[in-house]
């Protein structure tokens, strides 16, 4: 990974500059406007979250950790998991928006994830919303709370596909890809040494890079259908006079191959 200082994740400011014509602009091409993201949280707190689904946070952590698993699961597995129990059988147009936008916003994250770091630089980071919740959260506990939340939404995604994370977990470097997934949900190195602001951000970018190396790695056999069953292992068949690999000191043929032969 690049030793270039982490950029600040990109924070929602529509509300502060309604007429900046950025915000109309594409995060990357195909790529959702800042405006369109903004307005996108604001309604999925307050009709999605408030009702039981996941934050928004949560959200992205939790479509950008589908968009690189191996055997990525049916959306009908997955929706109800980012709507929540109640929204999720609801029969409203609260539910029919919210899984639209959350469509659409996948659709951006999974392109965000296949954008290469290396070129698109801050464009690749999650949609983290470091605004605090009211005036008695500070900004350090607002970023304390999104960098958790993502985590755990990736963490609810990564848990739907068994296979593909233990093969993750079986590959030092895949691990280490992975890592800042899982170091983003915690306080610090230690319970009694917490991140600095730096060192926090220093994970969100990596986490960056993990998720579109860990897409890039696991893209064709996504494509193959899928990681292919390891193929089972027969021991050779001890000869008739060999000892019995039971360890018993007998001839095989006197012991567990009595029968065979």
């Amino acid at each position: 990974m690049s030793d270039v200082e982490p950029e600040q994740p990109r924070a929602d400011s529509s509300a502060d500059h309604d007429d900046d014509p950025e915000l109309d602009q594409p995060s990357f091409p195909g790529g959702l406007s800042r405006r369109e993201i903004g307005a996108g949280r604001e309604f999925w707190q307050s009709h999605v979250h408030a009702r039981g689904g996941l934050r928004f946070d949560a959200l992205d952590g939790f479509l950008t950790a589908l968009s690189l698993l191996p055997h990525p699961p049916l959306p009908q597995r997955w929706t109800p998991l980012a709507l929540g129990p109640n929204l999720a059988v609801a029969r409203d147009d609260d539910r029919e928006q919210a899984v639209a936008w959350m469509y659409r916003f996948g659709t951006h994250v999974a392109q965000r994830v296949r954008l290469d770091p290396a070129v698109h630089q801050a464009s690749v980071l999650p949609e983290f919303d470091f605004l605090p919740l009211d005036d008695s959260e500070t900004d350090e506990q607002a970023e304390i709370r999104t960098a958790q939340s993502w985590s755990a939404g990736a963490a609810a995604a990564l848990a739907l596909d068994a296979a593909g994370v233990s093969d993750i977990m079986a590959s030092e470097t895949l691990r280490t890809e992975l890592a800042p997934f899982v170091l983003l949900g915690r306080n610090g190195t230690t319970d009694d040494v917490p991140y600095t602001r730096k060192e926090r951000l220093r994970l969100m970018r990596a986490a960056a890079w993990g998720a579109h190396r860990l897409w890039k790695h696991y893209q064709p056999i996504r494509e193959r259908g899928g990681l292919r069953p390891q193929p089972l292992r027969s021991e050779p068949t001890p000869g008739r006079n060999d000892p019995c690999p039971c360890g018993s000191g007998r001839k095989f043929k006197l012991c567990h191959g009595a029968a065979r032969h």
